[in-house]
């Protein structure tokens, strides 16, 4: 597990630098990081609990929440601001991407855990609120007990 929490802090610094500076190409964009309250904004909403993991799908977002604040690149939203139903299910062409704009969010981890055997799998996405897309997803494999 511990493999696994290096690789999502790893992953999600990796996403902001690419969501930060990616889109240089695309238009003229400055980004001013200074002080203790910057970041860019991200939201961890509970993950969709596809069967037996519902501990789970709470506890890897905060899991997620908790490495972002700590990289000091994020700022991460307080989840009772969220406007969609906490653990709504479908995949990332589902996205009410207008839910996320409200709140504030450019970025937005959400994803799909489930229980398989001894087996906790979690399919996890970053989506880009701005450009309206999910920019990557990884899965996730770990023994229930990890």
């Amino acid at each position: 597990m511990e493999r696994a929490r290096k690789e999502l802090t790893l992953l999600f610094t990796s996403l902001f630098l690419l969501l930060a500076f990616g889109s240089f190409a695309q238009a003229q964009t400055d980004i001013h990081i200074s002080g203790a309250q910057a970041g860019f904004p991200v939201a961890t909403p509970r993950l969709c609990d596809a069967g037996g993991a519902e501990e789970a799908a709470a506890s890897i977002p905060d899991l997620i929440s908790r490495d972002l604040q700590i990289s000091g690149l994020f700022k991460v939203l307080n989840p009772a601001t969220f406007v969609e139903t906490p653990g709504k299910c479908g995949g990332p062409e589902t996205m009410a991407y207008s839910d996320w704009s409200i709140v504030g969010a450019e970025g937005v981890v959400k994803g799909v855990v489930q229980l398989k055997g001894s087996m906790l799998e979690a399919t996890i996405y970053l989506h880009d609120v701005l450009q309206q897309r999910a920019v990557i997803g990884k899965k996730y494999q770990a023994e229930k007990n990890d």
